[in-house]
């Protein structure tokens, strides 16, 4: 009994000092190794990205400032950033439902820079014209693709559908037509629409009030646009089409759910 006392208790292996420190050993000559082996690695147009994010941050502040002027609330739980650019839930030129995250994510600066990544990824280069159909539900991502074919020199052809869902540009007072000519003025963007329809269903504003589209057709006609306003979704797109005429275009961008773009529900099962 006395000699079971006395005697030594077990200790595994893996506790053992000179285990131990072995262990450690290894572990910092490892993290030497991967420390001293790493590379960096730096994409081709990170400069351009961190310029397209910068200006779209100053054009961001911008469209804020002229919003708050006009006596603009700040929903902080519905812009959790205080961008001073998310839509209201219902309006007189609110076409559809909206996800309020989707509209969220686009304003962030740094969409632009991703935007250039997605037009460098389709093959763009300076100097290069593309197409581009925007509509009024999302400012963020229409602001950020102009604002990133600035940045890559690449010319936009542009035409928008005024028309926004909830929490999209859907202010009677403050559409993507009114911000699309602050961002050109101010030097954010070059290229502004060459024309504009309504939108909502069918392109023609259906399911909107009577004072709905008026309102956006006196906003067209304020900015001086040829309104795009046929006898049927098919007369819309054709007209779309001869605004943007035989030019040879490298790609073309859509931004939001334009049924003259992409279609109705149907096209859905077609889309990948």
């Amino acid at each position: 009994m006395s000699d079971q006392q006395h005697s030594k208790p077990f200790i595994p292996v893996i506790q053992k000092t000179s285990t131990l420190v072995m262990m450690a050993m290894v572990a910092v000559i490892i993290f030497a190794i991967a420390f001293f082996s790493r590379v960096e690695i730096i994409s081709e147009t990170y400069e351009t990205k961190v310029q397209a994010a910068e200006h779209m941050a100053k054009a961001m502040e911008m469209l804020k400032e002229i919003r708050l002027e006009k006596g603009v609330f700040l929903d902080v739980e519905n812009d959790p950033n205080e961008t001073g650019l998310v839509g209201s839930q219902f309006s007189l030129t609110t076409t559809d439902e909206g996800d309020l995250d989707a509209k969220l994510t686009t304003l962030d600066p740094n969409f632009s820079a991703a935007m250039v990544e997605l037009l460098n990824q389709a093959g763009l280069q300076s100097g290069d014209t593309i197409a581009v159909m925007l509509t009024g539900s999302m400012p963020g991502a229409n602001m950020a693709t102009l604002i990133a074919c600035d940045a890559m020199n690449i010319h936009p052809v542009v035409i928008t559908s005024i028309g926004a869902s909830q929490w999209g540009a859907n202010d009677p007072d403050m559409t993507w037509l009114d911000m699309e000519k602050l961002l050109f003025e101010n030097g954010f963007i070059s290229e502004r629409s060459i024309a504009a329809s309504i939108g909502g269903r069918n392109d023609q504003g259906r399911l909107l009030s009577p004072k709905g589209r008026e309102l956006i057709r006196n906003n067209i006609a304020k900015h001086d646009l040829p309104i795009i306003t046929g006898k049927s979704l098919k007369d819309n797109i054709q007209q779309r089409m001869n605004h943007f005429s035989n030019v040879n275009y490298k790609t073309v961008v859509n931004v939001g759910g334009g049924v003259a773009s992409l279609g109705t529900s149907f096209n859905l099962k077609l889309l990948p």
